[in-house]
């Protein structure tokens, strides 16, 4: 099926593709490990990468952890997901900062290390300096 351009699973077609039955992921789903999103008709549909996370599950399953420590596993790989997009974000503005204050520079011919002291905040440099650290 085919909302807003997404393509969208319907239990049995998820059931059939990822070779586990539909309780298997009804029990998925109650746990929390994925999401179903209902139609006003109260059918349940499932995004594509539902079959990308049952693969996940099976492999740690095969690996012997638990389904709550998987449930774990993806509510740390969200927040750190969550953390990147949030630093990436941090980055854009000091990117955004510094791209202004170079062009106040060419302006204005002013030495640079003076004006970056002036409107670069430290909370700023430190993270600029801990995002270089981080890509090196």
């Amino acid at each position: 099926m085919y909302t807003n351009g997404n393509e969208k699973l319907r239990i049995g077609e998820l059931a059939a593709i990822t070779n586990v039955s539909k309780r298997t992921i009804d029990y998925y789903t109650n746990l929390g490990l994925l999401t179903a999103h209902r139609t006003p008709s109260n059918y349940r549909f499932y995004e594509r990468d539902a079959i990308e996370k049952i693969k996940i599950i099976k492999e740690l399953k095969n690996k012997n952890l638990s389904l709550e420590d998987i449930k774990s596993f993806f509510k740390r790989t969200t927040d750190d997901e969550q953390d990147i997009s949030k630093l990436h974000d941090k980055l854009k503005v000091l990117e955004k900062d510094v791209s202004e204050i170079l062009e106040i520079i060419e302006k204005n011919k002013l030495d640079k290390s003076e004006i970056m002291n002036k409107h670069v905040s430290h909370e700023s440099v430190a993270l600029l300096q801990s995002l270089l650290l981080l890509l090196l």
